[in-house]
């Protein structure tokens, strides 16, 4: 399907948004951060979310890591995120990490992205 009209890009509001949620909602998607919407002929059309939430990455070796070490950094990098007021983060995580199976337990929000968590710091 092609348009005539021409794709609009504006920063994300109140408004914005829920419109966009609604949106998404009916096609089953989660709308995660979005910093700017896209419009065409005043139909929103999807979002973009631009480096606006940061991703945890971290390695642990199986060999030698136990849990208690996850939850100590899970907590420590946490604690420096809401000290810096960013409330919005990502977590990639192995399909192998002894992780995984604890993520959500944790409060994190798994997306349609493979292995791929989202928190909220409240």
């Amino acid at each position: 399907m092609t348009s005539s009209a021409l794709l609009q890009i504006r920063p994300s509001t109140k408004g914005l948004l829920a419109r966009l949620i609604a949106n998404a909602k009916e096609n089953n998607v989660q709308v995660i951060h979005a910093t700017d919407i896209l419009e065409r002929g005043g139909e929103i059309i999807g979002y973009v979310s631009i480096g606006s939430m940061p991703t945890v990455h971290m390695y642990f070796d199986p060999r030698k890591a136990v849990h208690q070490d996850y939850l100590t950094a899970m907590a420590y990098w946490e604690g420096v995120l809401a000290r810096n007021q960013i409330h919005d983060f990502w977590l990639p995580c192995e399909s192998t990490s002894k992780l995984l199976p604890f993520v959500e337990k944790l409060g994190y929000t798994k997306t349609p992205l493979d292995n791929m968590f989202f928190k909220h710091l409240g």
